[in-house]
């Protein structure tokens, strides 16, 4: 996500980044290590405390470090770049940077490769270089910037499963086309400002909903004013601990704020009602709704818009990922009360239509008819005539047309946004929407005034799945994470293993570790007290001895 040691340093350092004696990562790599234990007072412990800080192990002289807010970005900016998990490959670094001659050097490291006793020493030259590490990683670190450029005019293919090729042309007629309509770019972050509802404000915010839907003929209104009469009862939580009169004190919601309540106690109205306010009448702020699943989105995206959305142009975007796109669809098209006219909103935004797949040649059909959404070349299109084995892509330019990108138009402009919490946690934005290649949710924290997580119990669900999946050891029938393993590992020829003192060294661990554990997965199949004392808490080494 973010840019790379050569893009944060070459610029800074091209002398060091065109010398053919050094390898220039390898050089950056280790004085910023070296430089971070300077910055962090641990010059005086040897030069391997890099790699425990790179991992965050806990060593001795780690365990009681007090660190000011620079000295926690340096730690942080250094882990975001560097990714360096073996301790042979520092080892590796080190032995390299004391070949390198003295006078490119900053550093001086102990010539018998002792890393873990002894400390590092400055050499007194290239000083500068200094100032430059500490002014990149005392800062904001930069995203990592979209390198490929927009196709142009010609023949393009495309690798469909790695045995597949689709051909599109682009002529001069279509691409004219396409730049008539740019893709517009997202505003400056909008403000965050403390917010405020009364009671009173929620009984207006009703009305006017209510006075909206009678106007528009609604054959189901959602008579939100008898829903705030009939059920809302909160109790505002004072500074000091104490709960208010029932609906006497606002609502103030500034930085983390938790509506708590029973089922049915109309936390989601007032959510809905917020929403509403922030798209009626504050028109430079932005409201993102996370619900609990995809019926919601789309529920929720096309109420607000069939309300609020003037012309053709909509006040609410479902943020959903294009893989299920087409389940999505056919849901909307089994529906009792389907009509063109009242799901257009639905219809625009599961659009499955990519304009480069259905100009596709010269591809067998049964391919073609297996095309399912989500693996659009939107950004993996090559030069027809590039035989390379490491072909130079570029990004589709039908991307302001294509209508299967109609939701990622309309979102910059939207007042609210909606989405699950599987989208906000795993989607991405294309890189024609913002050329940073960042995930959606660092995307809605940015351009969110607020951000309403809705039924969080769900939301909770979708957490604990996305970043504590459970992983199931061994199963024999589904298949777990031993045979998984066996069935990669057995592809590749013994020989490929030792390329690689690390892997090699793996490689024998887990032939070792496996008889081990076969014995001690049978206990457990044939002893049933054995399984129940296991299972009482979470598995620890200490429950085994």
């Amino acid at each position: 996500m973010y840019s790379s040691l050569q893009d944060l340093f070459k610029t800074r350092f091209p002398t060091e980044s065109n010398d053919k004696e050094m390898s220039f990562n390898l050089l950056i790599r280790v004085e910023t290590g070296l430089r971070l234990l300077e910055m962090l007072g641990l010059q005086d412990q040897p030069v391997m405390t890099i790699w425990a800080l790179n991992q965050g192990l806990v060593t001795p002289a780690l365990a009681d470090l007090q660190l000011n807010e620079i000295q926690k970005r340096w730690l942080a900016n250094y882990r975001a770049v560097i990714h360096r998990t073996s301790k042979r490959d520092w080892q590796f670094d080190f032995s390299t940077y004391t070949q390198y001659p003295e006078n490119k050097r900053v550093y001086r490291l102990p010539g018998d490769e002792n890393y873990e006793v002894e400390p590092l020493s400055r050499t007194g030259r290239q000083t500068q270089r200094i100032k430059v590490y500490d002014d990149v990683f005392s800062g904001i670190l930069p995203f990592r910037k979209e390198k490929r450029s927009i196709a142009s005019q010609g023949s393009y293919g495309f690798a469909y499963n790695r045995e597949y090729k689709g051909e599109v042309v682009f002529s001069e007629k279509i691409l004219r086309e396409a730049r008539k309509h740019p893709v517009s770019t997202f505003k400056v972050h909008p403000e965050r400002t403390k917010q405020t509802y009364s009671h009173q404000q929620l009984r207006e915010l009703a009305i006017e909903m209510d006075h909206l839907e009678q106007s528009q003929g609604y054959k189901r209104p959602n008579k939100w004013l008898d829903r705030i009469d009939s059920m809302i009862r909160y109790r505002a939580r004072r500074p000091d601990g104490s709960l208010s009169e029932v609906n006497t004190e606002a609502l103030a919601i500034s930085g983390m704020t938790h509506v708590a309540g029973m089922v049915g106690s109309g936390k989601s109205t007032i959510a809905t009602l917020i929403a509403f306010d922030i798209a009626r009448h504050h028109p430079s702020q932005r409201v993102t709704l996370v619900v609990a699943d995809v019926v919601e989105v789309l529920r929720m995206s096309e109420y607000f818009n069939n309300l609020l959305a003037n012309n053709d142009f909509p006040v609410a975007v479902p943020l959903l990922g294009a893989t299920m796109r087409d389940s999505h669809l056919i849901n909307v098209y089994r529906q009792k009360e389907f009509s063109i006219a009242s799901d257009q909103w639905r219809l625009r935004f599961l659009d499955t239509t990519c304009l480069v797949k259905h100009w596709l040649a010269n591809i067998d059909e049964t391919v073609e008819g297996s095309m399912e959404p989500g693996n659009e070349p939107c950004n993996e299109l090559f030069e027809l005539n590039d035989k390379s084995d490491r072909k130079k892509h570029f990004l589709c330019p039908l991307f302001s047309i294509c209508p299967m990108q109609q939701v990622y138009r309309d979102m910059i402009d939207s007042p609210i946004w909606v989405t699950t919490m599987g989208g906000l946690g795993q989607a991405k934005v294309p890189s024609q929407v913002d050329n940073r290649q960042i995930p959606l949710w660092l995307l809605v924290y940015e351009q969110s005034t607020l951000v309403i997580l809705d039924e969080i119990d769900s939301v909770q669900g979708w957490f604990d799945k996305l970043l504590a999946p459970d992983l199931i050891l061994d199963d024999t029938g589904a298949g777990g994470l031993l045979q998984d393993t066996l069935r990669k590992i057995s592809n590749y020829p013994s020989g490929k293993f030792r390329e690689s003192t690390d892997v090699d060294r793996w490689r024998q661990s887990y032939d070792q570790t496996m008889p081990a554990l076969r014995n001690f997965l049978g206990l457990l199949e044939r002893n049933l007290d054995l399984r129940n004392w296991l299972s009482v808490r979470p598995f620890t080494s200490l429950r085994i001895l």
